[in-house]
C-alpha cells in the first residue's frame, strides 16, 4: 500500500534575502550577500530583522527591500540616543515586541540595545564595567542598565517583560529592574521539576517565551530544550541580597539581609516598629523564614522585604529562605552561609562609594566634612557571624556587656593598619548592625577617597571601592 498525505503540501523553502553579491542598500534582498547571519527576527508588520557578523543589523521589509537598519559604526561609538546606524555593536540574538521594538543583544558591549520603529537606539539593560573580582555584584534587584549581562540569546513577552539569556542563567527585565530567573551560572544539568533558580545549564544558546509566559531553553552541550513554567504561587523570591552592599554575597548569623520579589508584602512600605528590647519576626503580616526559622524583620512591602538572618544558622553551609505574607507562601530560595561576610554600610546604600561613617564630632563624614587624621571615626556594618556572648535574634544592643563578633576584626585605612577601639554591637540597634571605632593613622594620605577595607575572620570587604574623606589637618 503507498503512503500518502492528507491535507496540503507543505511548501518548498525558498529564500528571501541574501544569496546575492550587491553590497548596496535599498536592493531586493534576494540580490543582497549577507555576511554570516547568526540571528533573526519579525515584527508584526511583516519585516524581517537580519543579525550579521560584519556587526550590523539588516532589515528587509514587508516588499521585500534589504538595508541597514542598526550598527556599523566604529568601536566605541555606542551611539546611545540617537539613530542606530550611528551605533557600534555585536548583534547576536533578536527579538521585537508588539510596538515594533527591535531588541538586540549586543555581545561586544554587554548590553540590550532597543531600536524603536523610527530608527532611534539606546539601552535597555547593561551597561556596568566588566567585573574585575569574582564572585561579583551582577545587579540582581536594581536597575537593568546599571547590571552587568552577557548576553546570548533574548525573548519578549506579550506584556513586554524581557528575558535575557547567559551562559549559565536566565534573567528577566521587568519594570526596569532586572533578576534571574533561572541558572546558578554553573556547569551541568541539574534542577529539572524543582525551583528554576536552582538549575545548571551547559552551553545555552537558544531563549523563546510563549503567550502562557513559559520560557523555553535550548542547551547546547546538554542536547536538550528545558521549559521555565511560571509559578502559580503568588509569593515569590527572586534575589536575596546584603543590605549593606546589595550583593548577593553569603548569608551570616545576624546579617541583615533584603529579599526581593513579589507579593512579599503590602503595597506600601511598612516599617517594624521594635518593643522596647527586640524587634518582632512579622511586620504587616510578612515573615521572612531560614531553614524555618523567622528572622527579625525590618520592613516589608510589595517587592522587597528586609530581615535578619537568625543566629541558629550558625554552622550551615547553606540556607532555605522563604518569605510569607497574607498572599501566601514562597517557594524556597537557596543562599550559601559563611561564618563571616562584611559588607559596610554607604551613602549611596550599595556598600561601594562612601562609606556611611561618623566623625569624631558625631557629623557625617562627606567629601565636605572629612575626618582629621589622629581622630576617631565610626563604621557601621552587617555580617560578622556570631558573637560573645552569644546573639539574642532581634534584640536591642543595650546594657555595658555588648555582643561582639567571634572572630578577629581587622581595619585598614589608606592601607594602613588601624586596630579597632571598639568593634561589636551598635549600641541600641537591632544586633547584626555592628560598629566598628577606629583611629585614623596618622600617616594616612589625606583626600577625598582614601579606602577603607574590613577584615573579619578570613573574610574581607575589599572591592577597592569604599572610602572616607581625610583632611590633611
Amino acid at each position: 500500500m503507498k503512503a500518502h498525505f492528507t491535507g496540503s503540501v507543505p511548501p518548498a523553502p525558498i529564500i528571501i534575502a541574501g544569496g546575492g553579491t550587491s553590497t548596496a542598500e535599498g536592493v531586493p534582498a534576494t540580490s543582497a550577500l549577507l555576511l554570516a547571519p547568526v540571528g533573526i527576527a519579525v515584527d508584526g508588520s511583516g519585516n524581517l530583522f537580519i543579525a550579521e557578523t560584519s556587526n550590523v543589523v539588516r532589515k528587509v521589509s514587508s516588499s521585500g527591500i534589504i538595508n541597514t537598519f542598526a550598527g556599523g559604526a566604529p568601536t566605541g561609538q555606542l551611539g546611545d540616543g540617537g539613530p542606530a546606524t550611528a551605533a557600534n555593536m555585536c548583534p547576536d540574538g533578536l527579538t521585537t515586541d508588539a510596538a515594533g521594538n527591535l531588541y538586540i543583544a549586543d555581545a561586544c558591549n554587554g548590553r540590550i540595545r532597543k531600536v524603536t520603529p523610527a530608527g532611534m537606539i539606546g539601552t535597555v539593560a547593561g551597561g556596568a564595567p566588566p567585573p574585575t573580582t569574582f564572585p561579583y555584584d551582577n545587579g540582581d534587584g536594581g536597575p537593568a542598565t546599571k547590571a552587568i549581562v552577557s548576553p546570548v540569546g533574548i525573548a519578549v513577552d506579550g506584556a513586554g517583560n524581557l528575558f535575557i539569556l547567559e551562559g549559565g542563567s536566565v534573567r528577566k527585565v521587568s519594570g526596569g529592574i532586572i533578576n534571574t530567573i533561572a541558572g546558578t551560572n554553573q556547569v551541568g544539568y541539574s534542577g529539572d521539576g524543582g525551583p528554576a533558580t536552582q538549575a545548571t545549564f551547559n552551553a545555552p544558546r537558544g531563549i523563546a517565551v510563549d503567550s502562557a509566559g513559559r520560557v523555553y531553553v535550548a542547551e547546547l552541550n546538554n542536547a536538550v530544550v528545558r521549559v521555565l513554567t511560571p509559578t502559580s504561587k503568588p509569593v515569590l523570591i527572586s534575589a536575596v541580597l546584603d543590605a549593606a552592599s546589595e550583593t548577593a554575597a553569603a548569608i551570616t548569623p545576624g546579617k541583615i539581609a533584603v529579599v526581593y520579589g513579589s507579593g512579599l508584602g503590602p503595597a506600601a512600605v511598612a516599617v517594624n516598629t521594635p518593643s522596647q528590647t527586640s524587634f518582632g519576626t512579622s511586620v504587616a503580616g510578612t515573615s521572612i523564614l531560614f531553614n524555618g526559622v523567622a528572622g527579625p524583620m525590618i520592613y516589608a512591602s510589595a517587592n522587597q522585604a528586609s530581615a535578619i538572618a537568625p543566629y541558629e544558622i550558625a554552622g550551615s553551609t547553606s540556607v532555605q529562605v522563604v518569605a510569607q505574607s497574607s498572599a501566601g507562601v514562597s517557594d524556597s530560595f537557596a543562599a550559601a552561609v559563611a561564618p563571616a561576610s562584611p559588607s559596610m554600610f554607604s551613602l549611596n546604600l550599595t556598600g561601594a562609594g562612601h562609606i556611611a561613617a561618623v566623625n569624631q564630632d558625631g557629623s557625617i563624614n562627606t567629601a565636605a566634612n572629612p575626618a582629621n587624621r589622629g581622630d576617631f571615626i565610626s563604621l557601621y556594618a552587617t555580617g560578622e557571624g556570631q558573637t560573645v556572648p552569644p546573639g539574642t535574634d532581634g534584640a536591642l544592643a543595650n546594657g555595658t556587656l555588648l555582643p561582639r563578633p567571634v572572630l578577629p576584626v581587622q581595619v585598614t585605612i589608606g592601607g594602613i593598619d588601624s586596630p579597632p577601639v571598639y568593634a561589636g554591637a551598635a549600641p541600641t540597634e537591632v544586633s547584626g548592625l555592628m560598629q566598628i571605632v577606629v583611629y585614623i593613622p596618622s600617616q594616612v594620605q589625606p583626600g577625598g577617597y582614601v579606602p577603607v577595607e574590613l577584615k573579619i575572620g578570613s573574610a574581607s570587604t575589599a572591592n577597592g571601592a569604599a572610602w572616607i574623606a581625610v583632611s590633611d589637618k
